[in-house]
């Protein structure tokens, strides 16, 4: 378990990959909306996929309806976001909205530094990815999409 919540001067940040915000390099800026209030949590992508499976086969909660809760999605169409669905603290892409019905939906979070994992329920699948540069937003797309489309002829096919 390589997993930890982050603390200003905890020696292990510095074995941390460093940070990137428009090529600057924020890995020293102390800043507590990246600690606390923006979760805080320094992962590897394994670590967060373990904790993905267990939250999905209700290891994570006592209640089953806390993952309910979680994954019960708002449309975010009326704020101009057509086929993405916020649970709390998840979301829902559905690719059927943007052209691609084979992909289907994906179920997950991603974080302002390009991290990302997702649980793609038609095929059973969980993956991450971790970048360390904030821009693009949504520059975990160009990770994810390429992962998506090279499995689906391995699955789809099922």
């Amino acid at each position: 378990n390589d997993t930890f919540l982050a603390q200003v001067g905890d020696p292990r940040l510095e074995a941390v990959s460093h940070v990137y915000y428009e090529g600057l390099d924020v890995s020293a800026y102390p800043s507590l909306s990246w600690l606390w209030g923006g979760g805080g949590i320094v992962s590897t992508t394994g670590d967060i996929s373990h904790f993905m499976w267990a939250l999905l086969d209700d290891q994570v909660f006592s209640d089953p309806q806390s993952l309910e809760t979680m994954m019960d999605w708002t449309s975010m169409a009326s704020a101009g976001f057509d086929g993405l669905s916020y649970g709390l603290g998840m979301i829902q892409v559905d690719f059927g909205q943007f052209g691609m019905p084979e992909i289907g939906k994906i179920q997950g979070h991603n974080s302002m530094w390009n991290g990302f994992i997702y649980y793609w329920p038609q095929y059973n699948i969980v993956f991450t990815g971790a970048l360390n540069e904030s821009l693009p937003m949504d520059g975990y797309t160009e990770l994810a999409m390429p992962t998506m489309q090279a499995i689906l002829p391995y699955v789809s096919s099922e």
